[in-house]
């Protein structure tokens, strides 16, 4: 006899829902109630009765029925994710948290190696887990800085400098098999922005002509520089001094429009972040630089592009207690946002993405417990009406109470349906080179 597995769901069959329905609504014979007749007015009444009543078992029974189908073929049809849980990174120590998503793989790195060659390892994430880890290296790039993701190209800051002065950029093709395709410079493709880390290091953008960069342009001789890009179509930089306070943290956009997003944000905090759009062939920008209006910034976090790019932030109104921030040119004041689970200091952000027109963000917070929490939760485009997706909690030691384990890092990155939260811990033995683990959290 064929039974369904314990662990399975048995899917629903559309006729036998159907015939449970025809067979619940059709009319029912008169002594099929199985009362006894009674004569006259008495009889007419009681048959009012039991009818009323057999039409509100039926309409009940009906309704359940409907309901226990749909619940079946919603099981059946939506595919099993495993809760949230760590996994340890094989091999990965202190050193190789950093993390990318790409090629349908998360992968994990040291940003710079001294020595020896290049190495990541990855992994393919399915049910909430992740599998088929691959190790692989390449010596050609050691030593050489992770200075960006292109796409599907890491992107290396070359020992090599061109006539302008500035670094030549080379990428390295991360592979569906985990395996890293040979570093060549890189050139012009479908207009792509830096996705590595966060605000501080998007400072790549590919055009359909070709790669450009932010750079620092040296003023005066000494070593004060002024935020500039590189290089318009003569190969000269574009300095933007006129309206970006020198040492400002800057990073290049593009939104789903193609059009070219310059935003950044003071590093002193003594003045407003911006955002002014480019011209994508002389990298000039397009009419007058847009303002975040009210805000004394702590931090510029991210850059977030779909129909327009929107800086989150950190940041103090006066008057308010409201602590994170969106905020996009052509908006009159900047949108506070709630996290769900997180009072006003308790939370920071880790990473930020555009969901289908939704702002998706990560962040750090504290449980009922004063434990630590990674969280992701989704809003409006500008970040408002915040609910919550996911959370794990993050163990801030491991191991041995004599000798544990410390959280020195925790952080992720989105996916295209999840979030990696990955931490890194110190170990606390003499001679240990600590460890990454990482849980996948739906997003």
């Amino acid at each position: 006899m064929n039974e369904t597995p314990p662990t399975a769901t048995a899917k629903p069959n559309p006729r036998t829902c159907s015939r449970r329905h025809r067979r619940l609504l059709s009319p029912r014979s008169p002594g099929a109630s199985g009362s006894a007749s009674v004569p006259g007015s008495q009889a007419r009444a009681s048959d009012r009765r039991r009818r009323g009543q057999m039409r509100t078992r039926i309409l009940r029974t009906v309704t359940a029925a409907v309901i226990v189908c749909g619940a079946l073929a919603a099981a059946g049809a939506a595919a099993p994710v495993a809760s949230p849980t760590w996994q340890t990174v094989p091999g990965a120590g202190v050193d190789g948290g950093a993390h990318v998503w790409a090629a349908g793989r998360l992968w994990f790195f040291s940003t710079q190696s001294e020595t020896g060659p290049f190495v990541v390892r990855s992994a393919r994430v399915a049910g909430g887990r992740l599998s088929r880890w691959v190790t692989s290296s390449l010596a050609d790039v050691s030593g050489l800085p992770v200075y960006a993701l292109l796409g599907d190209d890491l992107v290396f800051q070359a020992r090599v400098r061109d006539a302008s002065g500035f670094p030549v950029l080379q990428g390295v093709k991360l592979l569906a098999t985990g395996r890293l395709g040979a570093p060549v410079e890189l050139g012009r493709g479908t207009p792509t922005p830096s996705s590595f880390a966060r605000f501080q290091t998007m400072r790549v953008l590919r055009l359909r002509d070709r790669v450009v960069q932010l750079v620092g342009i040296p003023r005066g001789g000494g070593l004060a520089q002024d935020v500039g890009a590189c290089c318009d179509p003569d190969g000269k930089a574009v300095d933007y001094r006129a309206f970006v306070p020198g040492h400002s943290y800057a990073a290049l956009g593009v939104d789903r429009h193609g059009r070219v997003w310059l935003a950044w944000g003071d590093p002193n905090y003594r003045g407003p972040a911006g955002m002014v759009e480019l011209d994508p062939s002389t990298l000039q920008p397009r009419g007058k630089p847009a303002l975040v209006a009210k805000l004394t910034f702590r931090a510029v976090t991210d850059l977030v592009c779909d129909d327009r790019c929107r800086l989150e932030m950190a940041g103090t109104w006066p008057s308010r207690k409201d602590r994170i921030w969106s905020w996009a040119a052509g908006d009159r004041a900047p949108t506070p946002i709630h996290l769900p689970g997180s009072t006003v200091n308790s939370a920071g952000t880790v990473a930020a993405r555009d969901n289908a027109g939704r702002l998706a963000l990560a962040y750090t917070s504290s449980d009922s417990h004063g434990g630590l929490l990674l969280a992701v939760a989704r809003g409006d485009v500008r970040g408002g009406t915040m609910r919550a997706v996911s959370s794990i909690p993050v163990p801030q030691g491991i191991g041995s109470r004599n000798r544990p384990d410390f959280l020195i890092n925790a952080g992720g990155t989105f996916g295209p349906t999840f979030f990696a939260a990955v931490t890194v811990y110190q170990s606390g033995g003499s001679g240990g080179k600590g460890y990454v683990r990482v849980a996948i959290l739906p997003a």
